[in-house]
């Protein structure tokens, strides 16, 4: 548990907290190089309240591993990973497995500014359209690349798609080896 994001572990902002097992507020480095945004929680994630664990994880965390052989670099990144809702419903008997409602990523939004606050990335990287969609106006500078679930039912690591995955990767470390961490949210008053 993220002490400071306590609160999120029993939020009832949205309906989506009658249909959750558990939540998934996100996982990493604190400060980290890399903020990784995805779209809600899969079965897996549902289940242990654990974000990116299932087999997008595995598709996300080779990835990075991958891209960071190909960029040269000693080690990878350091990354935190967390998605656009902290809750979704997964299967028939707890709600449908939908694309997020407007309403539902709005009252998701204060706890990913809080994260970006706190993890202090030199770059956000919005996994799948549906991010881009809805989070490209509050991330201007953000890097969009295909969700791991996507290159999952394309095939997994064998695919050229998460070969392009890996590409993008590459192309964001590289961009980054020399940025320091900035504030996204230069708009947000210091109390």
């Amino acid at each position: 548990m993220i002490d400071w994001l306590e609160d999120w572990y029993t939020c009832t902002r949205c309906e989506l907290h009658q249909f959750r097992r558990k939540v998934c507020v996100g996982q990493g480095d604190i400060p980290a190089d890399l903020l990784f945004i995805g779209i809600g929680p899969g079965r897996s994630e549902d289940l242990r309240g654990i974000t990116f664990i299932g087999k997008s994880g595995r598709i996300l965390r080779t990835g990075i591993k991958r891209a960071a052989q190909l960029a040269g670099l000693e080690k990878a990144p350091t990354s935190f990973i967390t998605n656009l809702l902290a809750c979704h419903p997964t299967d028939a008997i707890r709600g449908p497995n939908l694309d997020p409602e407007p309403h539902q990523v709005t009252a998701c939004w204060p706890r990913v500014e809080e994260i970006e606050i706190r993890v202090k990335p030199k770059a956000v990287i919005l996994l799948g359209n549906e991010v881009k969609n809805y989070y490209w106006r509050r991330f201007p500078e953000a890097f969009n690349l295909r969700h791991p679930s996507f290159i999952v039912h394309q095939g997994g690591i064998q695919t050229p798609e998460y070969r392009s995955f890996v590409r993008g990767l590459v192309e964001i470390f590289r961009s980054i080896s020399s940025k320091k961490p900035r504030r996204i949210f230069s708009r947000r008053k210091k109390r």
